[in-house]
């Protein structure tokens, strides 16, 4: 296996997808383990490359390797970016509001 992978332990979903990433032990600023974390008992120990420790979106476990899917991760992006409807809404009521106060003001005058 590759010099830059490390063992770690994963909580997944059905189809293998990471949902949490999980430490056996916290470490301080020099690498010592200070306490000891009671692990989920679904964890799994697995190998991965330290670029992928922490991504929730698109991480598979195969053969206990984790393997980014380029094509989940482009869902992911694809969904975070979409429009909410509801900031349409939002901005609709603003210029009502605006509106109206402006013709308060007007009326006032």
């Amino acid at each position: 296996m590759a010099d830059d992978f490390v063992k770690t332990y994963v909580t997944t979903d059905s189809e293998g997808f990471v949902t949490g990433w999980c430490n056996k032990e916290i470490v301080d600023e020099n690498g010592i383990a200070v306490a000891e974390v009671t692990m989920p008992d679904n964890a799994l120990e697995i190998s991965t490359s330290i670029e992928l420790i922490g991504n929730l979106d698109a991480v598979k476990i195969i053969n206990g390797v984790a393997f980014l899917d380029e094509d989940r991760r482009n869902l992911a992006i694809d969904e975070a970016n979409k429009a909410d409807p509801r900031d349409a809404a939002i901005l609709e009521l603003s210029d009502l509001v605006a509106s109206l106060y402006a013709e308060m003001e007007a009326a006032r005058k």
